[in-house]
């Protein structure tokens, strides 16, 4: 029993005490409730409770339940100085952390590791790394990427994907097309397009001219010579075929007509009339002589004066 146990229960409206309100409830041990000074009266106020609650000491536990930080302003501009309250799995009480020591945990080891301008972070398992870009496309320090010279190949197109839009006027040239291309005729537009100057020295074979195609108007004055008509199809030199053309031969002679009409004047030093034996001749008098073949020489039968 302690010395308190004879006094009874005190009710008022209100109580003061110096310093000290103390609870005995043994004679050892006691709990003193202690104010001290501060500027201008200081109260305390105790919310009304919905059942029984006990004051939290320096060695009590709050759940996280219990913390409301619903008023607190969000912070948008962190200093490193700030402080930050973690939890300590370790001990028996809670650890506070500047900004700059979290930094400063997460850029080792397994945190975000430390790098320079134009790096990137990439994992290597579970580890972080911070290594500059390689290959094909470079990277600068806002983030923009680039990709280099010469890396693009024709395997990293898919087909059909690149339409004449994507091509820079003039940019296929007779050495972008391959030899065996077989570009389609209706592929060109050739409508009054081809001129003397595209077309190679005999280039232009019969087979590529269409029957009757070339006239009169096609052909220029003096064009065709005696080199351009190749021998006639059909006709022996020095002889008269039916439906062709006549053909000397190397020395000028002709045989085989039937029938010979002229409607103008024919002119020549020599006919030979019947069967070859007889023969109308001028000689270098302008006379005109009759002769008969004897077997071996001509021999003049008759002759016509020019006086």
């Amino acid at each position: 029993m302690t010395d308190l146990d004879n006094y009874g229960e005190l009710t008022a409206l209100k109580f003061k005490a110096k310093n000290d309100l103390t609870f005995q409830t043994a004679n050892a041990n006691s709990t003193v409730i202690r104010a001290t000074d501060g500027s201008g009266d200081q109260i305390i106020t105790i919310a009304a409770q919905s059942g029984n609650s006990s004051l939290l000491t320096s060695e009590s536990s709050l759940a996280a339940a219990k913390v409301d930080i619903n008023g607190a302003t969000a912070a948008t501009d962190p200093q490193d100085a700030d402080e930050a309250i973690v939890y300590d799995a370790s001990a028996t009480s809670n650890k506070k952390m500047t900004l700059a020591n979290l930094k400063t945990y997460f850029s080792a080891g397994s945190g975000i590791p430390s790098g320079s301008n134009n790096q990137i972070i990439t994992y290597s398992g579970t580890t972080a790394q911070a290594v500059a870009m390689s290959g094909d496309i470079s990277i600068v320090a806002n983030g923009t990427t680039a990709v280099g010279s010469n890396k693009i190949t024709t395997a990293m197109l898919q087909d059909d994907c690149v339409d004449a839009d994507k091509l820079a006027a003039d940019a296929v040239v007779n050495a972008s097309v391959a030899s065996g291309a077989a570009i389609a005729y209706s592929k060109l537009a050739l409508s009054d397009s081809i001129v003397a100057g595209d077309l190679t020295t005999d280039c232009v074979v019969t087979a590529k001219i269409q029957n009757n195609a070339v006239n009169a108007s096609k052909i220029g004055a003096n064009q065709v010579t005696n080199v351009k008509i190749a021998a006639l199809a059909g006709v022996t030199a020095g002889t008269v075929s039916a439906t062709k053309l006549m053909l000397p031969d190397a020395s000028k002679d002709l045989s085989g007509f039937r029938n010979l009409t002229s409607t103008g004047s024919t002119q020549s030093n020599d006919f030979l009339v019947g069967t070859s034996k007889w023969k109308i001749v001028v000689d270098g008098s302008d006379n005109l002589l009759f002769q008969y073949w004897n077997g071996s020489a001509w021999v003049t039968k008759q002759v016509m004066s020019n006086a």
